[in-house]
């Protein structure tokens, strides 16, 4: 569209000043939809045959910290109805989904046709990216201990890695009897040992020195830890604010309006 780039409308004002006609907003698409479609062909049948082979993420997970995360489809999700595959889950970058409890009822190797419902515990496996990327889809929320519970916003909201150090005081304890959360303003999402997940729930786990924790948390946690013994290493993963889909309703029934607004003359893009 005429509004697609910065550039566009440059353009545009400059084709007035010589005094010819201004652009629609849509003249661009003549041009821009079928360069849209000889570059998906050219993507689609060519690009496999360009890129490097790249190892596994089995092989790629060999060196790396493996977490065990539990997400929950939130009451009013999105998600509810609707089949693994159509609510992304199946091909997930950093991860994979293991099993579904649903009640009493634990559904392990789920197919990508199951349907999901409102309540459902879904498990993954995967890097401490996976927590990042199941952030990221609308209907998701962390199942146990999530940072909702320690009343922070969207946009203070990061994820963490932390090693536990000798001084930590909760070592030898379990989750819920050191009070994590409370004391360090802070929600583990989960823990991994020795480089491989602990399986159960967080809350039940005992904790030892080295173990790597993925916490969700706010951006004042790293700055205010990082140079105490209570941890090791405090690690923030970088873009891990979750996106905020409240307002996307209000977002895209602006975009609309003002697209409309351009085409039926009411507006000018300049």
């Amino acid at each position: 569209t005429l509004i697609g780039t910065s550039t566009n409308l440059v353009v545009d004002g400059l084709v007035q000043e010589k005094g010819l006609p201004a652009f629609g907003i849509f003249d661009v698409a003549w041009v821009g939809v079928p360069v849209l479609l000889g570059g998906a062909a050219f993507m689609l049948l060519i690009s496999r045959f360009l890129l490097p082979n790249r190892a596994s993420m089995a092989s790629q997970w060999e060196d790396a910290r493996e977490y065990h995360v539990e997400m929950l489809v939130a009451k009013g999700s999105p998600l509810a109805g609707r089949t693994i595959q159509d609510a992304g889950l199946r091909n997930l970058t950093h991860g994979f989904l293991t099993d579904i409890q649903r009640d009493e009822r634990l559904f392990t190797a789920v197919g990508p046709e199951m349907t999901l419902q409102e309540g459902d515990l879904l498990a993954f496996v995967g890097v401490p990216e996976c927590a990042r990327e199941l952030q990221r889809i609308n209907g998701l929320q962390a199942a146990h201990g999530g940072a909702h519970k320690l009343g922070l916003n969207n946009h203070q909201r990061h994820l963490v890695e932390v090693v536990l150090s000798p001084e930590f005081p909760g070592i030898g304890r379990s989750v819920k009897e050191t009070g994590f959360r409370t004391r360090y303003q802070a929600a583990i999402l989960s823990i991994s040992r020795n480089g491989k997940r602990v399986p159960g729930k967080v809350g039940e786990q005992s904790l030892k020195v080295g173990d790597t924790l993925l916490l969700e948390t706010s951006q004042q946690f790293v700055e205010q830890y990082q140079y105490r013994r209570d941890f090791m290493l405090v690690s923030p993963l970088k873009d891990s604010t979750p996106p905020d889909f409240r307002r996307a309703p209000l977002a895209v029934a602006v975009l609309v309006a003002m697209v409309m607004a351009n085409v039926l003359g009411l507006a000018s893009t300049l």
